[in-house]
């Protein structure tokens, strides 16, 4: 355990070392930037203040007004505070003091240093010029000057230096220079400015952020590492523990896989059973419907097509007997020709002959036999289109063509137009479509007879079915030019049992079974609508083939 807690305290210490060192390194990098830019700002403000003293000098010899308009001009300056004029450097001078010659206009300087130094020394300056031949003698205390700058600035008393040719103002050791900031080309090209950075340096917590920033990370991690040690201790003695479990378990596992292969058995057996029983719900619920369908197919075979093909036998008899009664008529009408026209027999006959008006009906009986026929065909037509519809509700998913199914349903749909009615069809040559053809049939046949209960018995109505294909998608709109609905009635249309028909007159479900089944075919249908408007519902159906099963359903 004390090994582990040694390499865990290792650890920890290499950890805030490394730490430490790069945030020291990073800090005094960034501090000494900090400090580089404040000894510029002295620099900047030094050289500043010297060249605007010898502009003054300038200005004072070109007006020939001497030491005394260069006092007055240098009054708003704060070199001023530390500057001395007067008529010769010789009363100017101080022990230690070295001596600068400038040419005014050439800014050129010649420099004499003497062979005693003083701390107090200063810069004496003999300013000249060339054209007019007049001269100033100035001292600046340079010592002063720099210091009360470099407090201007808040740095306080800043060590510093000024060298000329290995000659210090005042003299310091090399070893306070190496800690120093160099300017080359201080007042004159031949003078260097060193500034002392240490003062700035110790502002600054180094030490104490580095040190703060190496604790901060190197606690969390000792607490991390304590507790990933008790974490792994405590691993160890539940792993010890599952040992000895183990062996109980592997016992218990034994009789336990005893008892369940008799537990499998036993599930396989009542597994078998509900199969059995869910195979015989379904075939059952399928041959209650089968026998639902039969028996209404049955009912309309035996209500309906019997009589049709009974009114068809007798109209086909009846056909031929008028063609008999009618041949008969012509023999009589020819044999009345022999007969006395003033006899009784033919008087009797001329009059019911124009009095029954026998040409008339023998002319139209043909023809009101043939559409007495027409009509009896329609209705076998449409009950034919109703088996066939009913008849495929169980077809499933297959690939058909789907106009040709569709063609029933428009059957069915116009059998219940109305005269003011119009239905136009704009189909598509189309690939074989993967549906239940039944039940997109139910969901077109229901939106017709929505379109024309709708219009009603408004004149010009008009029910438009057009088709468009579009990347293997087929668009099937049902447009009419009915009432419209509002925005309200829009939102609820496909809700089950919402209805805008009187009680008893609808469910409410055909359109909500249309949306279910379009759905279940991985399609979808839009409903465009405004009051007054008419009605457009679009049908989006996918032409390729899908794995969706949709189920059994009847429209409204």
């Amino acid at each position: 355990m004390r090994r582990y807690l040694a390499v865990i305290l290792l650890l920890v210490i290499a950890t805030a070392a490394v730490v430490y060192d790069g945030v020291f390194r990073y800090e005094n990098s960034r501090v000494l930037a900090i400090s580089n830019h404040l000894l510029e700002r002295v620099y900047s403000r030094t050289m500043r203040e010297y060249y605007a003293l010898l502009a003054d000098a300038r200005t004072s010899i070109e007006r020939d007004g001497g030491t005394h308009m260069l006092l007055t001009l240098q009054q708003r300056s704060p070199l001023s505070n530390f500057l001395e004029a007067g008529p010769s450097l010789d009363e100017l001078r101080q022990p230690g003091d070295w001596q600068v010659s400038v040419s005014l206009e050439e800014l050129s300087s010649s420099v004499a240093v003497p062979l005693d130094t003083h701390d107090k020394a200063g810069l004496l300056l003999d300013l000249y010029s060339r054209y007019s031949n007049q001269r100033l003698a100035l001292r600046i205390d340079m010592q002063n000057w720099i210091h009360q700058t470099t407090e201007d600035l808040g740095l306080g008393l800043l060590p510093f230096t000024v060298t000329w040719r290995g000659n210090a103002l005042p003299q310091l050791d090399d070893g306070d220079m190496q800690s120093m900031t160099l300017f080359n080309d201080f007042l004159i090209p031949e003078f260097s400015l060193y500034l002392s950075h240490n003062e700035i340096l110790e502002l600054f917590n180094q030490y104490t952020l580095a040190i703060l920033v190496a604790a901060m990370v190197s606690i969390p991690e000792a607490i991390l590492l304590l507790w990933l040690w008790r974490q792994y201790f405590r691993g160890r003695n539940l792993q010890k523990v599952l040992e000895r479990t183990s062996l109980d378990l592997q016992r218990q596992k034994q009789q336990n896989q005893a008892r369940s292969r008799m537990l499998k058995k036993a599930s396989e057996q009542v597994k078998g059973l509900n199969d059995d029983l869910e195979k015989a719900r379904i075939r059952m619920e399928l041959s209650e419907r089968l026998a639902a369908l039969g028996e209404i197919s049955a009912g309309i075979a035996h209500e309906i097509n019997n009589p049709v093909a009974y009114s068809l036998s007798n109209l086909s008899t009846l056909k031929e007997d008028l063609s008999v009664l009618t041949e008969f008529i012509q023999q009589v009408d020819k044999a009345t020709d022999l007969l006395d026209k003033d006899s009784e027999a033919y008087q009797a006959l001329l009059k019911a002959y124009q009095s029954l008006d026998v040409p008339d009906a023998l002319g139209s009986a043909p023809e009101r036999i043939h559409d007495a026929s027409e009509g009896i065909e329609r209705v076998a037509r449409i009950i034919q289109d109703m088996r066939k519809l009913s008849r495929g509700a169980n077809d499933g998913m297959r690939a058909c063509d789907l106009n040709r199914e569709l063609e029933s349903v428009f059957n069915i749909a116009r059998s219940r137009l109305k005269g003011n009615i119009q239905l136009i069809t704009e189909l598509q040559a189309l690939p074989p479509v993967h549906c239940n053809p039944s039940q997109i049939g139910q969901v077109v046949l229901n939106m017709l007879v929505n379109s024309i209960q709708a219009i009603g018995s408004d004149k010009g109505g008009e029910i438009t079915l057009r088709q468009v294909v579009h990347d293997q998608q087929l668009e099937m709109s049902i447009c009419d030019n009915g009432p419209g609905m509002d925005e309200e009635t829009a939102s609820k249309v496909f809700e089950p049992f919402f209805t805008t028909k009187d009680e008893g007159q609808g469910t409410g479900m055909g359109l909500a079974l249309c949306y279910q089944l379009i759905e279940a075919h991985q399609g979808r249908i839009e409903l465009a609508t405004e009051k007054g408007k008419g009605t457009c519902f679009t049908v989006w159906l996918p032409l390729g083939t899908s794995d969706v099963s949709a189920g059994d359903s009847h429209a409204e």
